[in-house]
């Protein structure tokens, strides 16, 4: 239709994840003196072009074309296909602005949400807004059922339909500032072109408050704490919407952090036995993982669990003599797990002394297993993991320690290991930044995976006292 203001036509592939083409063809038939955005990618030749009348036809054809590779860790297949798009009268600006404008509040506030947002905080006086909001996350996410409803007022009374427009009028209802926003992503495919640009993904958020205070979030599991930003958006560039004219703006870098936390103490005993008491601490999505873990395992079971499961796979014959679930119900808390274990071997003999591997410790090169690769490896999250665990030795014994640390494509690793008289102090840190790497900086990432594997399960060597 040549008479549109814009058009936005489908891609069109030349070959699928699994299967090759011998043939494939796409013929664009467009108005003579319509400037058309035409965007080819990953060798596409050049059309066939044939003019009939007020028409000029654009024929593309790609023979031979293979499947599309497929590696693990990796970008959907079509971000490496060959792919002809055509559209005109599109542009990411004018995508930004009409969303803006879907956007704006145009509803009056409804008396009976108010009462309804109201009694959810009550006890919280106004002048702590943020706070409010806490309680109406929280609330949205624990009494509203996901649905197809997206009418605010109705999602609210019903408690059902989308969370995100049933948490927005509600905190209108109290007069809480709350802004929609989108924002791009490290891990979203490359932008290759003008339709690309228009297309990519953009992922949204809440701005809730204003100012210094002004609070970024997501609205997605029941269990994620109030404030929970994706890591592979944190830092990028964003779009404040809600209003006629969008504004540029960033996310923060920092939230919470995405991980666990091995902290604690213990004796080793002569044998190489040892007890340990150690309070493990869930961060952020990590948290609300196991929160909903939590809630489907009987009472009576989780002891056994958290033996198996949590720390079988890291001390070897352990047996739980104690546990207890810390602010379990405290959604915007980490969830620590404080155990007592007995290791019967902890630590293995050798002929001058003992071998101690420290436990709790991820391995990254579970991430390169590939020799190489011809897409990106893509790291969807970022989560760290640590241990800070002190133990004391017996009197026979002496540590001998090597601090080390390494650093690739944002993501870090770092032994801070310390040993005096009677005593072991085990530190080690690892995090791993959500991102792409591409395939030429893939086999620097796997030699850091290797290295931080190596440094991180590397044995502390006890020796006998001379």
């Amino acid at each position: 239709d040549g008479s549109g203001q814009s058009y936005r036509g489908p891609t069109w592939y030349f070959r699928e994840e699994n299967i090759a083409y011998a043939r494939s063809e796409f013929v664009v038939v467009s108005p003579r003196g319509k400037e058309l955005l035409i965007e080819t990618a990953h060798g596409v030749p050049e059309p066939t072009i044939s003019e009939d009348g007020a028409f000029i036809a654009r024929r593309y054809r790609v023979d031979d074309s293979p499947a599309a590779p497929s590696e693990p860790n990796s970008p959907p297949a079509s971000e490496f296909m060959p792919r002809v798009s055509v559209s005109w009268g599109v542009s990411f600006e004018e995508r930004i602005d009409e969303l803006a404008r879907s956007l704006v509040p145009m509803t009056p506030v409804d008396p009976r949400l108010v009462r309804i947002a109201e009694k959810i905080v009550q006890g919280i006086p106004k002048n702590r807004p943020l706070d409010r909001a806490r309680r109406l996350y929280h609330w949205v996410l624990d009494s509203v059922q996901e649905g197809e409803e997206s009418d605010g007022r109705r999602v609210v009374v019903s408690r059902n339909g989308n969370h995100w427009k049933g948490f927005e009028t509600l905190c209108q209802s109290l007069d809480i500032p709350v802004r929609w926003a989108v924002a791009q992503s490290r891990i979203a495919s490359p932008v290759e072109g003008p339709i690309s640009s228009v297309d990519r993904p953009l992922f949204p958020l809440f701005v809730v408050g204003s100012g210094q205070d002004a609070e970024w979030l997501t609205i997605e599991d029941r269990f994620n704490p109030f404030g929970t930003i994706p890591g592979h958006v944190r830092g990028e560039e964003a779009y404040l919407l809600g209003d006629f004219t969008p504004e540029k703006a960033r996310v923060p870098a920092t939230g919470a952090i995405d991980g666990v936390a091995y902290e604690g103490n213990g004796v080793l005993g002569e044998d190489g036995s040892a007890k340990l008491s150690i309070r493990i601490r869930f961060l952020g999505n990590f948290a609300a993982s196991l929160r909903n873990g939590l809630s489907q395992i009987p009472e009576s079971q989780l002891g056994s669990v958290i033996e198996s499961r949590l720390l079988g796979q890291y001390l070897q014959g352990a047996r739980l003599e104690r546990y207890e679930v810390l602010d379990g119900d405290k959604l915007d808390q980490p969830l620590t797990l404080a155990v007592e274990v007995e290791v019967p071997q902890f630590a293995t003999p050798t002929g001058t002394g003992f071998l101690l591997a420290p436990p709790f410790m991820p391995r990254l090169s579970q991430l390169t297993t590939l020799a190489t690769r011809v897409t990106p490896l893509l790291i969807a999250d970022t989560n760290q993991q640590s241990l800070d665990l002190t133990l004391t030795l017996p009197p026979s014994l002496e540590a001998r320690v090597a601090p080390t640390s390494g650093t690739a494509s944002g993501s870090r690793f770092d032994v801070k290991d310390t040993a005096q008289a009677g005593s072991l102090h085990l530190v080690r840190v690892v995090k791993t930044e959500a991102g792409r790497i591409a395939p030429a900086a893939y086999p620097g990432f796997q030699s850091y995976s290797k290295q931080a594997d190596a440094a991180l399960s590397r044995a502390v060597r006890l020796e006998k006292k001379r």
